[in-house]
């Protein structure tokens, strides 16, 4: 299953036991800019409307931490048993250091 981009992937083997997972469980990724999570929200809410019973979308929402960082998130389900959460981080400082 492709996310967002191609070096981006969710790889899944059929079984005859369906994955279970508790409803909060979720795996996250991360896009480098606003437009990027702009333009994920736009595709899972544009799915939204053409599944409305099968496609979830909570958010987006931002979260500040402190001054430092805007945390910028929304969770898309979709069939699967994990909620797919993509976040943006608007850091308010310089992280250079730390990459």
């Amino acid at each position: 299953m492709g996310a967002h981009t191609f070096e981006q992937f969710v790889f899944f083997v059929a079984q005859d036991d369906n994955m279970h997972a508790h409803p909060h469980d979720h795996y996250g990724m991360s896009v480098a800019t606003k437009a990027d999570f702009d333009a994920i929200v736009e595709r899972a809410e544009a799915w939204k409307a053409k599944l409305p019973d099968d496609v979830i979308v909570d958010g987006p929402s931002m979260e500040e931490h402190e001054g430092v960082l805007e945390l910028h998130s929304v969770y898309v389900s979709y069939l699967l048993p994990l909620t797919i959460e993509v976040q943006w981080f608007d850091w308010k400082i310089d992280v250079s250091a730390f990459a």
